[in-house]
């Protein structure tokens, strides 16, 4: 796995959701999704195309449901 990812956190009301790619050492991505609630899923990638393209498509269902972007952040482990 690698040592950085990118999270978007997507807010309605008091629901959450928080989205995560990660890169993997063979090649492939994950997407790591959290919410809304306690629900927890893993969307496994071939590559960063595929993700970003698989990405976009939750990002507009969230949008369709009433979700908005509250902020994104990259982080590195140290």
């Amino acid at each position: 796995m690698s040592d950085a990812s990118t999270v978007w956190v997507f807010s309605r009301g008091a629901e959450s959701v928080q989205v995560a790619r990660l890169a993997a050492s063979d090649g492939s991505w994950l997407l790591l999704i959290t919410g809304p609630s306690r629900q927890h899923r893993v969307e496994e990638c071939a590559d960063l195309l595929e993700s970003v393209h698989q990405q976009a498509e939750l990002e507009r269902r969230l949008i369709e449901d009433g979700f908005r972007l509250q902020r994104f952040a990259t982080a590195a482990a140290a």
